[in-house]
């Protein structure tokens, strides 16, 4: 599904529609969540570190390059991923997933660390 404008804590379902639903409801495996992600590049508005847990994780970690879309990159794939592969530990970067006024690709990346705590497989 594209990304189409700035998201803030909503997380998909199962299904094509966009639900608001809680962390819990939308990631019932992750028991804990502990998330650093660094931006940096161009125009970078200096947000600097942001931290995610249970209570403040996202659909969504917006760009602050001011010359952006803002779209970022989707935090919420990143752990499905991970959940799928029952993987607690990832280091990873991801590009900005939007384009800057003029219509060149945003140079802005996030450094991510996430480390999660599973529940036990029933």
């Amino acid at each position: 599904m594209p990304l189409e404008k700035k998201q803030g804590g909503i997380f998909r379902s199962n299904s094509s529609e966009e639900l608001s639903i809680p962390f819990s409801e939308a990631f019932p495996q992750i028991q804990e969540i502990d998330a650093e992600i660094s931006e940096t590049g161009e125009g970078n508005e200096g947000l600097g570190v942001r931290r995610f847990n249970r209570l403040s994780a996202r659909e969504y970690v917006n760009c602050s390059n001011h010359r952006c879309g803002g779209k970022g990159f989707s935090f919420g794939d990143l752990l499905r991923e991970m959940i799928a592969q029952r993987q607690i530990e990832r280091k990873t970067d991801k590009p900005c997933l939007s384009n800057e006024d003029g219509g060149r690709p945003c140079p802005n990346h996030f450094a991510i660390v996430v480390r999660l705590e599973l529940k036990p497989l029933s």
